[in-house]
């Protein structure tokens, strides 16, 4: 099985929407729902690009979420 990596909003805070678009997808691809969002991603491929460790996703998300 292939593994899709899924994000936002709608997919985290809205199950109808998930289990409608999960239940949508081929049966080879199993769908993993990230909890945190999108901007992490940037965050962890700006560290790459500027060959720097990633930062520790937990103190990412304890600032984000004060921040919100």
């Amino acid at each position: 099985a292939t593994e899709v990596i899924l994000g936002g909003s709608l997919l985290t805070q809205c199950t109808p929407f998930r289990e409608m678009l999960t239940g949508q997808l081929d049966k080879k691809l199993h769908p993993y729902i990230i909890e945190q969002p999108q901007i992490w991603g940037a965050c962890l491929r700006c560290a790459a690009l500027a060959n720097v460790p990633a930062p520790d996703v937990q103190n990412f998300m304890k600032q984000y979420i004060q921040e919100d």
